[in-house]
């Protein structure tokens, strides 16, 4: 399970490939040639910086671990970082059974997990899992995404939902997906509604931390 992320977080599955690299160019200007002094991007307004989306594999354990444990320091300069946290730090003994619980969930096909690399980098992940385990709700799939750090705004989160709500269907055979996202994350909230994503219920209040608070916003989008 992905830690819940309200971002913009067998042997068959982690080696399979899906869809094609997509040109962060195509969605607006690349974010990372902006931050460089020589642009590289070209007449056909590409750059070098594609993002690969494809499923997990064995390897991203620790650029994944990296990019969690990063949002704990986030977090000191910008409180409202758009993701669930636990108290402390997970220890690394933790996030090995953390990604042992992940592939083995990957293989019984309750959860679908996909990445996001740039640069051979993983930067991003996504996944969707069985709301329960009861046959009732087995139809309705739980989003989670976590984009890197300097890695936002530049359509990574776009590419990554794109590819997940096609396997959603495909291979989930989910038919409803639904997430949540804190009240005073606007950007998040403006990618899910251009996703498809309607926001069906607001928690007041529900999100609390370093004693404040912020709506936790619930949406869903039908398949």
């Amino acid at each position: 399970m992905l830690r819940t992320a309200w971002f913009l977080t067998s042997k068959a599955l982690v080696t399979k490939r899906i869809g094609q690299n997509v040109n962060l160019a195509h969605f607006g200007k690349c974010y990372i040639c902006s931050l460089t002094k020589k642009n590289r991007m070209s007449r056909n307004n590409s750059c070098d910086h594609a993002v690969n989306v494809r499923v997990l594999r064995r390897r991203d354990f620790a650029d994944l671990v990296n990019n969690y444990y990063s949002i704990y320091d986030e977090v000191k300069r910008n409180p409202w970082v758009g993701i669930d946290l636990f108290s402390e730090k997970p220890s690394l003994k933790d996030e090995r059974k953390w990604f042992r619980d992940t592939l083995k969930q990957i293989a019984a096909k309750t959860e679908l997990v996909l990445v996001a690399e740039v640069n051979g980098k993983v930067v991003g992940i996504t996944d969707v899992r069985n709301k329960t385990p009861q046959q009732e709700q087995r139809h309705v799939g739980v989003v989670g995404i976590l984009v890197l750090e300097g890695y936002r705004s530049m359509g990574v989160g776009t590419a990554l939902l794109t590819e997940l709500i096609k396997k959603a269907k495909t291979e989930g055979k989910y038919e409803t997906l639904v997430l949540s996202v804190f009240g005073n994350n606007k950007h998040a909230q403006s990618l899910y509604r251009k996703m498809g994503f309607t926001q069906y219920g607001v928690l007041p209040n529900g999100i609390k931390r370093f004693e404040q608070y912020t709506d936790e916003i619930c949406m869903y989008r039908k398949l």
